[in-house]
C-alpha cells in the first residue's frame, strides 16, 4: 500500500492535534504529505455593520492565523499544507482526497 497524502481534519482542539501528531509518524514511514483542513460550513455573522465580504476576510484572516499556530507546533521536516475551506466537510473532504 502505497500512502501518499495523509488529510486531518482539524477543529483546532487537543484531540485533531493528536491526530496531526500522529499522522506526522505515519507520514514519515511512507514519505507522504499532510494536509490539515478546516471547513467552516457556515457564516452569517456581520462584525459591527461590516459588509458580508468585509466579515468573511475578517473570519479567514483569524482562521488563517489559528492554523498556522496549529501546524507551527509540529517540529517535523514532513511536508504539511493546511487548508481553509467553506462548505460541508465531507465534501472538502472528499474534494481534497481526489
Amino acid at each position: 500500500m502505497i500512502i501518499k497524502k495523509i488529510i486531518v481534519p482539524t477543529d483546532f482542539s487537543d484531540i485533531t492535534k493528536k491526530a496531526l501528531k500522529y499522522s506526522v509518524r505515519v507520514a514519515r514511514v511512507f514519505g507522504a504529505e499532510i494536509h490539515v483542513l478546516h471547513v467552516v460550513e457556515s457564516y452569517e455573522h456581520n462584525v459591527m455593520g461590516e459588509t458580508k465580504e468585509v466579515s468573511q476576510e475578517i473570519l479567514k484572516k483569524g482562521l488563517e492565523s489559528k492554523m498556522d499556530a496549529f501546524t507551527h507546533e509540529i517540529k517535523t521536516n514532513i511536508r504539511i499544507k493546511w487548508h481553509i475551506k467553506r462548505g460541508k466537510i465531507y465534501k472538502e473532504i472528499d474534494e481534497l482526497a481526489e
